[in-house]
């Protein structure tokens, strides 16, 4: 079997090749492996001077690759040699801005914002609200306010493992429930949903027809209501598809 490319302007063949084997697909990953692992240990600078050659053969090939676009794409010449040359000058302005933005930062163990006692306490305390979780401290030495909020928070940690044993409590991370804006307006009364029937009700009466088919139509009702601003609406139509597709899903 074969994969053919063909013009969009006269639908003749423009390239034919058999699918790629099983074997083919292997050796192109490997090669992939391979070559990944190769630009790793490659340093900015070379990597530039690849780029800067890849750019330049691009450019030099403007007018070939202007015309298998226009082919491949079916637009005119004109418009496809600007994208080729937009490319070009895009590709050039980066690699003029790489080498300071992309050179290696060195960050000393300055006790600024986010990195004083205060923001540093906060930090812990937030990944203490499970109780997997871990704060990592790097610095190449220990500044006095990582030293201020580490001892903090085992003071911190000692008074509530005391709490927890007088009182027989086991820490648990903390679950909150997710609820919708909706679910709110539901609860306080200030949708008006038609309570006479429930969703489950209205979803069973359509079962006579083909749930497929309702899904779709319902999808394109529920787009079509929130495209106005009819929330609402949008609401009750996406938990009656939702009981729909539980029905589809359990027949």
């Amino acid at each position: 079997m074969k994969f053919e490319v063909r013009s969009p302007g006269n639908d003749s063949v423009l390239l034919s090749r058999p699918f790629a084997t099983a074997e083919d697909c292997e050796q192109a990953l490997e090669q992939s492996e391979a070559a990944k692992s190769d630009w790793r240990g490659r340093s900015l600078e070379q990597r530039l001077s690849f780029v800067r050659r890849f750019v330049h053969h691009f450019a030099e090939r403007e007018e070939q690759l202007g015309r298998e676009l226009s082919e491949q794409m079916g637009r005119p010449v004109s418009q496809t040699a600007g994208e080729i040359r937009g490319f070009v000058h895009r590709a050039n302005t980066m690699m003029r801005l790489a080498p300071e933005a992309l050179a290696d930062e060195q960050v000393r163990d300055k006790e600024g914002f986010l990195r004083n006692r205060t923001s540093l306490i906060q930090t812990v305390g937030r990944a203490a609200r499970n109780v997997n979780g871990r704060a990592i401290l790097y610095g190449e030495k220990t500044t006095a306010s990582m030293a201020q909020a580490i001892d903090e928070t085992a003071r911190r940690r000692a008074k509530q493992e005391a709490y927890n044993r007088e009182h027989g409590i086991t820490p648990e991370t903390i679950r909150k429930a997710v609820d919708s804006p909706l679910d709110e307006l539901l609860r306080a009364g200030s949708l008006n949903v038609d309570k006479a029937k429930s969703v489950a009700e209205q979803a069973a009466s359509r079962q006579a027809t083909d749930p497929e088919q309702e899904i779709k139509r319902l999808k394109k009702q529920m787009k079509a209501a929130a495209a106005k601003l009819e929330f609402e609406r949008a609401a009750e139509l996406r938990d009656l598809i939702r009981e729909l597709q539980a029905l589809v899903v359990g027949a």
